[in-house]
């Protein structure tokens, strides 16, 4: 939705006419949001599901799964930063295993966001590294500009939502039912 925004906002006016297709990119991107449940329905069921409900077997997979990436990362240093990004997560994910219900509610929104951040930063620090061995000097420039950009412009974004989400659920519940009532 963010990338989508910022190509109708690049053709200005014209990304709300037809004869660019931004407009349709934006529908498209927006409801894909809302097919298979609503982001907070999703996010609800990675925390109260997927990662919970089984002990941490599904995050020990996905760690599984992206340790094999970042274990093939030829580049030391890469290797060192995505192995971090990718650690926390794992440390983090395993914090939430214990919430009771009412703070994995408040915390499944931002926990999703920060484990998309999170894991997306490890794959292009793989894709990066795996570009550097294709023998395509233009891509593997490519992707190497492209990680940096993530890593310093979007992946930051993880720590927010982290924060967010050990915050617990005091000030998510801290409005009662009658205080929404502005008459």
């Amino acid at each position: 939705l963010e990338t989508t925004s910022l190509g109708v906002q690049v053709f200005g006016g014209h990304g709300f006419i037809r004869e660019w297709g931004m407009e349709q990119l934006m529908r498209d991107v927006r409801i894909a949001m809302l097919y298979e449940g609503t982001n907070g329905i999703q996010a609800l069921d990675l925390i109260g599901r997927k990662l919970t409900r089984d002990g941490g077997q599904m995050m020990e997979a996905t760690y599984n799964a992206f340790n094999a990436l970042v274990s093939d990362i030829q580049d030391a240093e890469a290797k060192g930063l995505a192995q971090g990004i990718l650690d926390d997560w794992r440390a983090s994910s395993a914090d939430c295993l214990g919430m009771d219900a009412t703070t994995a509610a408040a915390a499944a929104c931002d926990y999703l966001a920060y484990s998309a951040y999170s894991l997306i930063g490890v794959l292009w620090y793989s894709m990066a590294d795996k570009a550097q061995t294709s023998g395509n000097a233009v891509l593997a420039a490519s992707k190497m500009k492209t990680r940096d950009f993530y890593v310093e412009r979007i992946l930051v974004r993880h720590d927010a939502h982290k924060a967010a989400y050990k915050a617990g659920p005091e000030s998510t519940l801290a409005i009662s039912g009658n205080e929404f009532d502005y008459l």
